[in-house]
């Protein structure tokens, strides 16, 4: 009979590690600054909108109709506001939980179409991409598309 290789192996512990390190970067600081101009008060305050006035359906800014952005990433904040009760918190959650679906989804398909060794590469190759780690730590739509298109491809 022949041994069962283990499938803990140092290579995936260091993986392991690297994420841990990952989820660490991403979440760093979290909540420890308010929106910045120009793009992440007006978001805010749209979502801001939708739970004052009960109105969710379209965004607004101030008493004008928001039509210019779809209002999904609005309906997040506002969606995430309504279980943290913390704007300075809120309104970057949607976006690091959307860069870390798509990383994940990116693990999931690259390990299932190649095999786990390119899916770690895959997912270092992205997590290294400064513009992955910078839209993941704003308060932007760009990160949660990237998340949504992800899930439809993964799907």
């Amino acid at each position: 009979m022949r041994p069962t290789p283990s499938r803990s192996s140092p290579n995936s512990l260091w993986f392991v590690m690297l994420m841990a390190l990952v989820v660490a970067s991403l979440v760093a600081g979290l909540g420890m600054r308010s929106p910045s101009p120009p793009d992440e008060p007006r978001f805010v305050l749209a979502a801001r909108h939708m739970v004052e006035t009960g109105q969710w359906l379209l965004p607004h800014r101030g008493s004008e109709l928001y039509a210019e952005k779809p209002a999904t990433f609005m309906w997040l904040q506002a969606a995430t506001y309504k279980v943290l009760g913390d704007w300075n918190l809120s309104f970057l959650v949607p976006s690091l939980l959307a860069a870390l679906l798509t990383l994940w989804l990116t693990w999931d398909l690259s390990r299932r179409l190649w095999n786990r060794q390119v899916a770690r590469y895959t997912v270092l190759a992205l997590f290294v991409c400064i513009q992955f780690g910078l839209m993941a730590k704003r308060a932007q739509i760009d990160m949660v598309l990237v998340g949504m298109t992800t899930l439809a491809l993964w799907g």
